[in-house]
């Protein structure tokens, strides 16, 4: 981002850069809702009413053993159990009970 400047100017003039761009990100999310799902994204539906949406899983990458950890973690053993699974943008699991 500086280039070939290694002064302390330099260095602090792409930090100031990289902390204005944030601030500038995080405002743009916070106010319009289309820019936040662009940016973060959008939580999906890996399991619902007890199936396993198998499209989703491929999409997503997340693998059996992945989705039966966070049912595990969350006190059930079977996917039937499950109400639903959402792999949130966050990249966590959330599952709630039937």
């Amino acid at each position: 981002m500086i280039g070939p400047d290694n002064s302390i100017t330099g260095g602090l003039i792409g930090a100031m850069t990289i902390f204005f761009l944030n601030g500038l990100v995080a405002r743009l999310t916070f106010a319009h809702h289309k820019i936040e799902r662009l940016i973060d994204g959008a939580p999906t539906c890996l399991v619902h009413n007890g199936k396993i949406d198998e499209h989703a899983m491929r999409q997503e990458l997340v693998t059996r053993a992945e989705l039966l950890a966070a049912l595990r973690e969350a006190g059930m053993v079977d996917p039937s159990e499950a109400r639903f699974v959402f792999l949130e943008s966050t990249g966590r699991m959330t599952a709630g009970h039937k």
